[in-house]
């Protein structure tokens, strides 16, 4: 029986053993008794060419030149019993083709399906979706894709004895993708999104990263400005008035707090920045003769003087607790007492008046080698009074912290009623010095009572210059005297004549002098440099600069053992042309180094000079460096 059914009818039953290409069937057939044979793949031999070709064309996508198999099956005499007579066959005819169709979805394409039996054969199909396409009798698959090899055991029976029988062909199937199949579905998608999600995921970190160490620089610069605006309020205000600046309401600004108000008169809601202390001490220290120095200084210099004595003296201020105020131009106030209350606040700002007193006059001198002469001279003149005190801090543009009260009054006239290089202070204060036991630091002022305005004639005192270390020591007899004798007042007055004596012929040993030299030195040391700087600069630009005139240099020439310092003196000094291309290329002054061997020059210069002049009122060797002062100053 054939299936699909033949189109010609004559030969559905038939003697197969008439067929001599079926012997080995039958023979087989008998040999596996009750077991389905495979045939190899074979083409028909009981139907001719032309009736095999007929009925492919009556099949869509059939082809007689298509593999074909056989399956046969033996029929029993008696259908219940196995080992009864075989006798007939059913048989089957496979196309492999038709076996592979509809194996895969529509639009998988590209599957390499190789089919061998053990018979020696094996043939290609290559299935796109539901269809199957026939390559060859051959084992066409790419050895690229080897590894992707998939294996379908086609067995009808797992009997390892009938895979021997003649005649039997056992069939397996090899799976493989084929160049189609690899570019659909062998890609590097699956690399290049996942180096895409990996570069997605750094993008992130490092945006991260980067916003972090934004967010930190932020926070940093934030601090830094936190810092100095805390700095900045530490340094303006006392704790109690911080407090409040940044206490529970958390203003956004301190406009907020230090502000003025829309309508003063109505808006009463802000309490104001002030306190009352019962008892302090004020000081005001103006620097005696000031004025007069600092107009015939450069502003540089002045500045110079006050950062530096003020510096000082803000140094003495946190070492001792004394609560700097502010300073008005060359004066400086502080006070003792505010705003934390202390028992001996009276006598810490007589110590305090006393230390920046004897530290002005150090820091003076120091700075008369380099701000040039009187600046030794200048003094201290402080005035101190203790009483009640209004402190705090008054709403509006630039507010800062102020003392108010009759306290602050008193004290700003016993410093303007003081002299300079010492230290006026009031009754009250001295009453708090009493009694803490610093009694014995008064000196009663003996000029007479002292007037002060809205008081009336008041009783000031002294401080005593030696207060660090004197001691109230109890007399005895054998200290005192009677007087000095005869003899010990000759000795002083002929140690007075050589001392004077001394002091006329070693003038220029004198401090001050040595301080007038050396400020001499810094300030021709300086032009030296500008002198260097531009002769090197001319010279590195090829450029020849006249130092002397002509007249000048023959007048130099003709001069007689018996000339007059006087007929050096010119009118008019002709000056080098000013060249902006040696100028633009000159080296920066106070870099050129000066040989110690000139300085050492310089210095015994104008040592000697300094020592020629005689103490003559308006013509000695102060005056001269008064002169040159002036010249330098205009010249700047």
């Amino acid at each position: 029986h054939y299936s699909p059914p033949p189109f010609t009818y004559g030969n559905i039953n038939w003697n197969a053993q008439s067929v001599p290409d079926y012997n080995d069937i039958i023979e087989a057939v008998f040999a596996l008794k009750y077991e389905t044979l495979v045939t190899r793949v074979r083409k028909y031999a009981a139907l001719s060419n032309e009736e095999h070709d007929h009925m492919h064309s009556e099949i869509n996508d059939s082809s007689s030149d298509y593999p074909h198999s056989f399956v046969f099956h033996p029929i029993h005499l008696n259908a219940q019993d196995p080992d009864s007579p075989i006798v007939a066959l059913t048989g089957s005819a496979m196309a492999w083709d038709f076996s592979l169709r509809n194996m895969l979805p529509e639009g998988v394409d590209g599957i390499l399906a190789v089919v061998e039996n053990n018979c020696g054969q094996s043939f290609t199909y290559k299935i796109n979706g539901p269809d199957a396409l026939y390559l060859g009798m051959e084992d066409m698959h790419k050895e690229e894709y080897e590894s992707y090899e998939h294996i379908v055991d086609l067995a009808l029976h797992s009997n390892p004895a009938f895979e021997l029988t003649p005649g039997h062909c056992q069939f397996t199937m090899h799976l493989h993708p084929d160049t189609e199949f690899a570019e659909h579905y062998i890609t590097s998608k699956p690399i290049e999104y996942s180096l895409g999600i990996a570069g997605c995921f750094s993008f992130m970190i490092f945006a991260f990263y980067v916003y972090n160490w934004v967010v930190h620089i932020r926070n940093e610069k934030l601090i830094a400005n936190a810092a100095k605006s805390n700095a900045v309020v530490t340094s303006l205000f006392p704790e109690n008035i911080r407090n409040k600046l940044v206490g529970e309401n958390n203003p956004k600004s301190f406009h907020d707090l230090l502000g003025s108000a829309s309508d003063p008169v109505t808006d009463l809601t802000r309490p104001p920045l002030a306190d009352y202390f019962a008892t302090a001490t004020v000081m005001y220290a103006d620097i005696c003769g000031f004025t007069a120095w600092s107009s015939v200084r450069e502003p540089s210099q002045v500045f110079k003087l006050l950062e530096t004595v003020y510096g000082s003296f803000d140094e003495q201020c946190r070492n001792s607790k004394v609560f700097k105020v502010e300073t008005v131009g060359d004066c400086y106030i502080a006070a003792t007492g505010i705003p934390d209350y202390k028992r001996d606040h009276a006598v810490r700002m007589v110590l305090f008046a006393h230390k920046i007193s004897r530290k002005m006059s150090k820091l003076t001198k120091q700075l008369e080698m380099k701000l040039g002469p009187d600046t030794g001279d200048l003094q201290l003149k402080i005035g101190i009074h203790s009483g009640p005190v209004t402190a705090g801090v008054i709403r509006g543009d630039k507010a800062r912290f102020q003392l108010f009260g009759d306290s602050v009054n008193v004290a700003s006239q016993m410093e303007s009623t003081g002299i300079g290089g010492r230290i006026q202070v009031s009754q009250e204060t001295a009453e708090c010095l009493r009694s803490c036991g610093k009694g014995h630091w008064l000196m009663k002022r003996e000029e007479g009572s002292v007037i002060v305005k809205g008081k009336g004639d008041i009783q000031t005192y002294w401080i005593k210059k030696d207060i660090e270390h004197h001691k109230r020591l109890p007399t005895s007899p054998t200290a005192k005297s009677d007087g000095p004798s005869e003899s010990s007042t000759s000795e002083r007055n002929l140690e007075g004549s050589v001392r004077d004596l001394v002091a006329e012929q070693l003038k220029c040993a004198d401090g001050r002098e040595d301080r007038l030299v050396e400020w001499n030195v810094t300030v021709f040391l300086e032009i030296l440099q500008h002198i260097v700087a531009r002769r090197d600069a001319y010279a590195a630009a090829s450029h020849e600069m006249e130092f002397v005139s002509a007249h000048d240099l023959a007048f130099a020439t003709e001069m007689k053992s018996d000339f007059k310092p006087l007929d050096e003196v010119r009118e008019i000094i002709s000056l080098p042309k000013f060249d902006p291309e040696v100028a633009q290329s000159e080296q920066d002054p106070h870099t050129i180094e000066i040989s110690n061997v000139v300085i050492s020059e310089l210095r015994q210069f104008i040592s000697t000079i300094s020592c020629v002049y005689r103490s003559n009122p308006f013509h000695n060797f102060e005056h001269a460096s008064h002169v040159t002062m002036s010249v330098i100053k205009l010249l700047s």
